[in-house]
């Protein structure tokens, strides 16, 4: 007599072995799909968006650019693939501060006029804005909520049911960590929240991105800065290891008077190298529109 096995009803998924070889002729048959420019044909060779969802993670310390690079890639993959954005952005108050700054890198000149430009943006222009803001951004009203993950990720679920989300951001993490439980470990905590957004990022196929502060800067024996990498963002060595991707903004700093407009973006880990490898790029940035150009070099 046959032994009768009870089947356990929280195991996990199995995968279909025979579905994913089908993919693999597929692929053989009519190739990888192409990933997705950010915006800047000279940056593809480190960094394309995938067609599947993924973890993204972007470092860099206090003022050098970290935000405004996140913010010009939502608006190029907004404009060039009509791909929309989910925003969770706590530390941009209060938010028409935040749009106009967007606003300036969709048309190219900012709201008000300012030391570096009085060419601004005519009404027509903030009608255009409106309207492609309203059509493709979505963002949490930061200014009367005080929420955690759950609270992210299910306002990101209701904005997928309303209409197709290609990008959500969180910026910065340092706001979600307040939300941590007292007995859990920052460590524990840090995993657990990353495999959450990681998880939904590839059941909804959203290029996920948590921009995350990192540690005091090191200093070498000669005094100099060392480089900044992933494992110096504060608290966890998993900002390393679970992210799909991740990526480093640093700026040049000319003197004491001020800083350079050259960005330097560091692409330190990608997963999946049909879409991209490590490496470095060097961009100037705009201050009168707030876009990122590639550097002239000579």
């Amino acid at each position: 007599m046959a032994k009768t096995i009870e089947l356990r009803s929280n195991a996990a998924k199995m995968l279909d072995v025979e579905a994913t070889f089908e993919q693999i002729e597929h692929n053989v048959e009519h190739g990888i799909p192409p990933g997705l420019s950010a915006g800047w044909k000279q940056f593809d060779q480190f960094f394309t968006f995938p067609p599947m969802g993924q973890l993204n993670v972007l470092t860099g310390f206090p003022g050098s650019g970290k935000s405004e690079f996140i913010n010009d890639i939502a608006v190029n993959m907004a404009k060039n693939h009509n791909w929309n954005t989910f925003l969770y952005c706590p530390e941009n108050y209060p938010s028409d501060i935040h749009f106009e700054d967007l606003v300036g890198k969709y048309i190219g000149k900012p709201v008000h006029p300012n030391r570096h430009t009085n060419n601004i943006c005519t009404k027509v222009e903030r009608a255009q804005a409106k309207e492609f803001f309203s059509s493709h951004f979505s963002s949490v009203d930061c200014h009367i909520n005080n929420t955690d993950i759950d609270g992210v990720l299910d306002s990101l679920f209701n904005a997928c049911a309303v209409k197709r989300t290609d990008i959500a951001i969180i910026d910065p993490w340092n706001k979600l960590e307040t939300q941590r439980p007292p007995k859990m470990s920052q460590g524990e905590f840090i995993g657990k929240v990353l495999t959450r957004i990681q998880m939904f990022a590839r059941q909804y196929g959203i290029a996920f991105f948590v921009v995350a502060h990192p540690t005091k800067p090191s200093k070498l024996r000669d005094g100099s800065q060392a480089t900044l990498t992933l494992h110096d963002i504060a608290d966890s060595a998993h900002f390393y290891n679970m992210p799909d991707n991740g990526f480093i903004v640093s700026r040049t700093r000319e003197n004491r008077m001020g800083a350079s407009n050259l960005n330097n973006v560091s692409v330190e880990k990608i997963k999946n190298r049909r879409y991209g490898s490590p490496g470095e790029m060097s961009f100037d940035f705009s201050p009168i529109s707030g876009r990122f150009y590639p550097a002239k070099t000579f």
